[in-house]
């Protein structure tokens, strides 16, 4: 959760416009609220009129759980090597570490309630509530039994509701439907296969490969070599898949690496070069791209967060 809070403090346009007990509103550039309930979730009704040149999600991964429940849209996800376009009202689900991007398919209203959230946002009756089977499937696209989509949508309703309000308990108040969203969802969806197609098989084998050599793999051009590609060719057939260059996925898993050896306490020169950078100062600049901040910040948060528990 720190990198996601790092990346939107550091636009300008990113504003507290309220702090309660318990639960702080953000308001982003797009024009939406992002509600922080302490350190360890955020919850955002998010409405936005989209078009090619305004849609930005470039494939990605982050270190905590994000669910997803699109209301309105035309708009297709990418993840575990699947590619699909979610029914209205459907819940995508993806855990800590997962690789996922989500691309426009026509211009519209895209109307979505989202979670981003970690286990310790389920910390309150100790370690035994975090018996949710949510925590433990792998990304997963839900559908939720059509004669019970009202407790679906009416919770949801009681959730931005409580939220208008500004009183003391407005975080404790809305932190209870919230809890009831997520047994509500872990006891009554279902996975689906509904709509999942698998990527074409040349698609899935670069990503397969560069998943696999990541840290040995240097450049594109080693990568278009291995497949007897020009490198302007493969780069297109990544791009028109998932969206974002084939150098930033690249990056993108040498920092995740990274980020793995900080946190078990390697030195910021090791987390380097045993994560495939060939010098530090490339290193730093990627690290913050990606993390918004330093790796020795990111090592020293580490290490406080496990200092306070």
């Amino acid at each position: 959760m720190q990198a996601y809070r790092a990346k939107h403090q550091e636009c300008d346009k990113y504003r507290l416009t309220a702090s309660l007990p318990g639960l702080k509103r953000y308001w982003n550039a797009l024009g939406w609220a992002d509600y922080w309930f302490g350190e360890h979730m955020v919850y955002s009704h998010r409405e936005v009129h989209y078009n090619f040149s305004t849609f930005h999600d470039n494939i990605h991964n982050h270190g905590f759980y994000e669910l997803n429940i699109t209301h309105k849209g035309s708009v297709s996800f990418i993840f575990d090597n699947q590619y699909i376009t979610p029914k209205l009202g459907s819940i995508l689900l993806f855990r800590p570490g997962h690789v996922h991007t989500a691309k426009l398919l026509a211009e519209c209203n895209y109307e979505r309630s989202i979670f981003f959230f970690d286990e310790k946002a389920f910390d309150l009756f100790g370690a035994d509530s975090r018996s949710l089977n949510l925590l433990k499937q792998e990304a997963a696209y839900l559908e939720f039994p059509s004669e019970l989509e009202d407790i679906l949508y009416a919770t949801l309703g009681k959730i931005d509701n409580a939220l208008s309000g500004d009183s003391p308990n407005t975080a404790l108040l809305t932190y209870s439907h919230i809890l009831y969203l997520f047994c509500v969802i872990d006891r009554y969806a279902v996975s689906s296969r509904k709509g999942l197609w698998a990527l074409p098989p040349n698609i899935l084998k670069i990503k397969q490969y560069i998943d696999e050599h990541y840290l040995t793999i240097n450049t594109t051009a080693e990568i278009a070599e291995h497949f007897f590609y020009r490198r302007e060719h493969i780069s297109r057939l990544f791009r028109k898949y998932f969206d974002a260059n084939l150098s930033d996925y690249l990056a993108s898993l040498k920092i995740r690496h990274s980020q793995k050896l900080l946190s078990e306490g390697a030195s910021v020169t090791d987390a380097c070069y045993q994560s495939g950078f060939r010098n530090m100062s490339t290193f730093i600049v990627t690290f913050r791209n990606h993390v918004y901040m330093n790796p020795s910040a990111y090592q020293k948060e580490i290490r406080r967060k496990e200092s306070s528990q």
